[in-house]
């Protein structure tokens, strides 16, 4: 673990994130490297600038499957990054899993569904924060919806908690199991770099429609309607 000189909290911190991938070892079979790096950032803007300059917003954490875990550490209440950290530690497993063949709405679906919510004991809905109508999204909208320039707090929280209520519809409808067959398939490509290759999100937008198929024999759309209609249940 590396911090800046400002940082006080460091024990803290790394109690935090031994609980995580404790957590996340019950979930998935592919482990946390146990050699990863993690990075403590007392500026969110120093942050942004080491991570992804093109974001357009100020964030608060940030995992790959190849690179160090990310986060700003300035908060006073260190619980809060819990939820965090099991959020990024969750990228870094999927990520592996899948070689990097997510497109980022299905990425970050899994981080909230997996991170997010375990850690804070339920759903943005189960816990008020959020309204069904706030993530009742199509898929189509999902994968369309430019994360790196929003700067709408409304559309960033439908953004990732209508993802990640779609993996919570997956997981309950079709099982542990079809992610787990979703992010192997995934994966039998090889690793999809990022940098220099402009085509990485279509590429990997085309590897997952085609995962969805292989798995559960579904279509975008049809998966789509599926979840709109069980939201409604919810």
């Amino acid at each position: 673990m590396k911090y800046q000189p400002e940082e006080t909290r460091a024990i803290q911190f790394a109690e935090i994130i031994q609980r995580s991938i404790k957590a996340l070892a019950e979930q998935f079979d592919m482990p946390v490297n146990s050699d990863i790096e993690v990075k403590l950032y007392y500026d969110r803007e120093l942050l942004r600038q080491r991570t992804v300059p093109t974001v357009r917003r100020l964030f608060t954490g940030w995992g790959e499957a190849d690179e160090s875990i990310k986060f700003y550490s300035g908060f006073e209440d260190t619980e809060r990054y819990y939820p965090l950290l099991m959020h990024e530690f969750t990228h870094h497993i999927t990520l592996k899993m899948s070689n990097n063949n997510l497109p980022s709405w299905f990425a970050e679906g899994l981080a909230v569904s997996y991170g997010t919510y375990p850690a804070e004991g339920g759903t943005r809905i189960d816990n008020g924060m959020l309204t069904k109508d706030d993530v009742a999204v199509t898929l189509d909208w999902l994968s369309k919806f430019d994360n790196s320039a929003a700067t709408d707090e409304a559309q960033i929280a439908s953004f990732y908690h209508g993802a990640g209520m779609f993996v919570e519809f997956l997981r309950g409808a079709y099982g542990q199991q079809c992610i787990i067959d979703i992010l192997n398939k995934a994966g039998e490509k090889p690793y999809n770099k990022s940098i220099l290759n402009d085509k990485f999100y279509i590429q990997n937008q085309q590897t997952l429609l085609e995962a969805f198929d292989a798995v559960l024999g579904k279509s975008l759309n049809e998966l789509s309607d599926e979840y709109l209609k069980w939201l409604e249940e919810y």
